[in-house]
């Protein structure tokens, strides 16, 4: 194999992960660790109370990440749950371009870092 065809390979490798949807090795999102309990900010609390309180909202989460919940005040999502979860924000993300009021901390990963953190951040 010719160092041109073994780049090649990498490159069709790379592609496939983007276009599956994963995580790219090496990225942020794929270096995530266990999911604990998030004390979350008042912008957080709000924006999962309104989901919680819609049927609607609150089944689309929950088929993304079942075990999705807030508890003691506290958010919290197994990590069984995170791929599901991500793969929820990613969607709540896209919405900003419709207009959706969001928790500032959804912009820049903050949320799920704190998330995973066990809300040490």
């Amino acid at each position: 194999m010719t160092k041109v065809e073994s780049r090649a390979g990498v490159i069709k490798d790379r592609l496939e992960q983007v276009l599956s949807g994963g995580p790219l090795p090496g990225s942020p999102r794929s270096q995530r660790g266990a999911i604990g309990y998030l004390n979350p900010t008042k912008a957080e609390k709000k924006y999962f109370d309104e989901i919680f309180a819609s049927e609607v909202d609150a089944q689309e989460l929950l088929e993304a990440a079942p075990s999705a919940r807030m508890e003691d005040g506290k958010f919290v999502v197994d990590p069984k749950d995170f791929e599901g979860f991500t793969e929820y924000m990613d969607t709540t993300m896209a919405l900003r371009d419709q207009g959706s009021r969001l928790p500032p901390s959804f912009y820049n990963d903050n949320f799920l870092l704190r998330l995973e953190a066990g809300g040490s951040k």
